[in-house]
């Protein structure tokens, strides 16, 4: 095991993110798995040729953009609720001695402790899916905008439809994007029950 520089073994040093936007800077340096922007660029290649292919009007895009932006904006809650709860389970059950030898334990990946990169990884989480919600909430919002612009006849209906239908294949991609998040989340969770148990059963340091 590493040990921590000085400055990161402190015990001040666990309260350093002492506002929700450090620990928003902090928890974006978490790097992403690669199959996430496979994901989203494969998706975004499949809807693409669904929605341009369909032959839809505009008035059926904008009507399918807005079941898709609220139940994206649904689901996005349903499971950011989930995700709240599962995390302060797990911050309230973790055993003090294992996070105190997380704590003192360099990830060999990051500046950070295993702590702080464990707990970055499921905030991380947190804040992408309100992110999500958030897309999904102002593309909900944005629909009477694009109602009145197709009712204007100062607007090519041809260039019309190609603008909402790359909004709308952005936000079916970003739906299979929040699948992913929600995947990597229980592995988190998963992960972090097993590793408890296992430092248990093993000798503690």
């Amino acid at each position: 095991m590493t040990p921590l520089k000085e400055e990161h073994s402190r015990p001040e040093s666990l309260t350093k993110e002492d506002s929700s936007w450090k620990l928003y800077r902090e928890c974006r340096k978490i790097r992403d798995t690669k199959t996430v922007y496979y994901l989203l660029i494969i998706s975004l290649f499949v809807f693409s040729f669904i929605n341009l292919s369909s032959f839809m009007s505009v008035e059926e895009t904008i009507s399918r953009l807005k079941g898709v932006s609220e139940n994206l904006l649904t689901t996005s809650i349903t499971i950011l609720g989930f995700s709240l709860a599962a995390y302060s389970i797990f911050a309230t059950l973790s055993d003090k001695d294992l996070l105190i030898f997380m704590h003192n334990t360099k990830h060999p990946d990051y500046v950070h402790s295993y702590l702080k990169v464990a707990h970055f990884t499921f905030i991380k989480n947190i804040y992408d899916i309100l992110l999500l919600a958030a897309l999904a909430f102002f593309c909900s919002q944005s629909i009477p905008i694009l109602s009145a612009l197709n009712n204007s006849s100062h607007l090519d209906d041809d260039k019309l439809l190609l603008f909402i239908s790359i909004i709308l294949t952005v936000i079916q991609s970003v739906f299979i994007v929040l699948f992913d998040i929600t995947k990597s989340f229980v592995y988190n969770v998963f992960q972090s029950v097993l590793t408890a148990t296992r430092w248990h059963k093993q000798d503690k340091p």
